[in-house]
């Protein structure tokens, strides 16, 4: 292969494929499950999203109906602002990964070649220190974790978290999220999980252009 027809296939392999954005469905657990909560006591156990109490502590946990999602047998806990007094991210709900205990959520995500960037919002419940662990990755491709209370991490409030990996190869791998920290019904807690590709720089992608171009216009010349 010649050196401009190896630059010209290089460059493109490093487009980014067109027509399919990877896209997180219900990062923000504000679709309503449809079915009443199946969690233990508390102000919105037995409740639908359209019947949890707007006033006073409001949450159920959720084992089953999770748009989305697909829960380990702890189900997910959903929390209004009112319940610890925490602002959602975004819209009226987030999700703690310690319900009874630890808990585990996933989803399968299809994603062309490219680097992204996956960003979720993240708020210890509590001081303690053991309690608040999240782990987190997709397939193979990325593992990461976080925990507070430390550094900017503080309950009361969420913070985000942004991890940048690359796909070298298109293909389906799995989101995941678990609580990681002491098992005691205080874990961490989440919101607006989310997922964007990192454009290439103007000056790439128009020298890809010009190459791919360049490549075309060679062949029809010798054809």
């Amino acid at each position: 292969m010649k050196t401009s027809s190896f630059i010209t296939a290089a460059v493109i392999a490093m487009l980014p494929a067109l027509g399919h954005a990877a896209t997180v469905v219900n990062g923000s657990f504000e679709v309503d499950p449809g079915v009443i909560s199946q969690g233990v006591s508390g102000h919105g156990a037995g409740s639908t999203f359209a019947d949890i109490p707007t006033s006073g502590r409001s949450w159920g946990i959720w084992t089953s109906g999770i748009a989305g999602w697909t829960t380990s047998s702890n189900g997910i806990e959903l929390q209004t602002g009112r319940t610890l007094g925490l602002t959602p991210a975004d819209g009226d709900f987030y999700a703690e990964l310690d319900t009874r205990n630890n808990t585990r959520i996933s989803q399968e995500i299809y994603f062309d070649v490219g680097i992204y960037d996956l960003s979720f919002e993240y708020s210890p419940r509590t001081k303690r220190t053991d309690s608040n662990d999240i782990e987190f990755g997709i397939g193979d491709i990325l593992a990461g974790a976080v925990a507070g209370p430390e550094g900017e991490y503080t309950p009361g409030k969420f913070t985000t978290v942004t991890r940048r990996f690359e796909i070298t190869e298109a293909g389906t791998h799995s989101l995941f999220f678990a609580g990681a920290g002491r098992s005691d019904s205080y874990g961490g807690l989440i919101d607006d999980i989310r997922l964007s590709a990192v454009p290439l720089p103007a000056g790439l992608l128009l020298l890809g252009t010009a190459l791919a171009g360049f490549g075309i216009a060679r062949r029809r010349r010798k054809s």
